[in-house]
């Protein structure tokens, strides 16, 4: 496996449609990453910024990439910086990690014989959204935008719109958080500290129009409980939607 930190030559950044393709399609850097490789590697990535990882003074993407293969030299596009990565574990260590995922949850609609796949974060605050409208006799019909707006106009609430704000987005954050936690165990490490940040909405238009992903960034402290376990985690990612930059951890050694 070998790890990469890869840029886009400077001139060809700023003086190309490049750039304008991957501010604005997902999918397209991941089709970009794919010219450092052969048709059989497999990576990871994670799309960051040039002016918060290196303090340049303009902002163009910096991507960190995971992979089965070392990526070309020869590529004109793209600045690599390789090493390799084949870290050795044990049970007990700790590590810094930072993630970037989809978050979904599988569950099976009205009785129906196999599971649909929501985001877990849209689940849990409909969910917290009908149990607060059940308690007070409100109507459980509709879109979320509907919920809310019935209980904000209900008593309990019409005076309290920023509690009721900060209980939804408190749900939003524990309905994240729980997403991987409760995965934790099953994939050799425990969660010791977390916060996440982020979230969002990555629409994909050139796959239609209403298609996309969201995406949410994990950041705490875990303990490795399973090395073999864990090892399978940072190489072949956690989560959906990996083709998009979701799913590849990046650790360090605890400080």
């Amino acid at each position: 496996m070998f790890f990469s930190r890869v840029q886009i030559v400077e001139n060809i950044q700023n003086n190309s449609q490049l750039g304008r393709l991957l501010s604005d399609q997902t999918y397209g850097s991941h089709r970009l990453l794919r010219e450092l490789f052969t048709d059989s590697t497999k990576f990871l990535f994670r799309e960051e910024q040039s002016r918060e990882q290196l303090s340049t003074r303009h902002n163009r993407p910096v991507f960190y990439v995971l992979s089965s293969a070392r990526p070309k030299d020869s590529n004109p596009l793209f600045k690599c910086e390789t090493k390799p990565f084949n870290p050795t574990l044990s049970e007990g260590v700790q590590l810094e990690f930072k993630l970037r995922a989809n978050p979904l949850i599988a569950i099976k609609d009205g009785g129906k014989k196999n599971s649909k796949k929501h985001d877990v974060i849209m689940h849990g605050q409909r969910v917290w959204l009908l149990s607060e409208c059940e308690r007070r006799g409100l109507s459980v019909e509709g879109s979320k935008k509907e919920l809310i707006s019935r209980l904000k106009a209900h008593k309990d609430h019409a005076s309290r719109g920023m509690k009721f704000d900060a209980s939804l987005e408190a749900v939003r954050t524990e309905s994240g958080q729980q997403w991987l936690k409760s995965r934790a165990e099953k994939r050799g490490f425990n969660v010791l500290a977390l916060q996440t940040t982020g979230y969002r909405w990555n629409a994909l238009p050139e796959k239609g129009r209403s298609a996309g992903y969201s995406s949410l960034d994990y950041e705490g402290i875990l303990q490795v409980t399973d090395a073999d376990l864990f090892n399978a985690v940072l190489k072949e990612g956690l989560g959906a939607s990996r083709s998009f930059g979701c799913g590849l951890m990046m650790t360090m050694p605890a400080r």
